[in-house]
């Protein structure tokens, strides 16, 4: 009889990529003779086909669901011993206008974005007079993304970008306008 207290367990490789279609690979199990060993994994979309149970050292088959969102991640263990699986995932962002002009006046505008609805993602602006909207700087699937533009009290255009699910919308500010003076006087600088 073996004492299954003393019995130590190896998996190998460390890390497993998969692809985003999934699949099955193999993992090798490393144990003494007469060690059993159960695998368990952290993620529901890794299964084991051909049973998650063992004895001594033997191969592993683990199958990952296809993966219709982000890269994702998860783990694999037998014993104290653990393996990494790394999906691939589809999410392809479109953002639309990619470029949203403004009036002098600023305001509340938005862009849509369209991906899939497993897809995570984060907007950010790259102008100080652009914000986005509270609701707005992280998400999960397609949704109208909302920013304002600070009043530009300069009469010269401005440009500047906000950073949607890493596609780049540009966002042109006319100026004010030529300052007036009191009595109708054209103040031109």
């Amino acid at each position: 009889t073996v004492n299954q207290s003393a019995c130590e367990y190896t998996l190998s490789p460390a890390a497993i990529s998969m692809s985003q279609s999934g699949g099955n690979t193999f993992a090798l199990v490393r144990a003494g003779n007469g060690c059993g060993w159960t695998a368990t994994a952290d993620s529901s979309w890794i299964t084991f086909p051909n049973g998650a149970n063992g004895t001594g050292q033997g191969w592993l088959t683990l199958r990952a669901s296809a993966n219709g969102g982000d890269l994702r991640t998860g783990i694999v263990s037998v014993g104290s011993s653990s393996l990494q699986v790394n999906q691939s995932g589809t999410c392809q962002f479109s953002v639309s206008p990619g470029t949203v002009n403004v009036s002098g006046a600023g305001g509340q505008n938005s862009v849509q974005l369209t991906t899939g609805s497993a897809c995570n993602w984060f907007a950010s602006t790259l102008a100080s007079w652009i914000t986005i909207n509270q609701g707005s700087t992280t998400g999960t699937g397609g949704r109208t993304v909302t920013f304002t533009v600070a009043p530009n009290t300069g009469t010269a255009a401005r440009t500047g970008a906000i950073r949607v699910a890493g596609v780049l919308v540009t966002i042109n500010q006319s100026g004010s306008g030529a300052l007036t003076a009191p009595g109708g006087l054209r103040i031109i600088r």
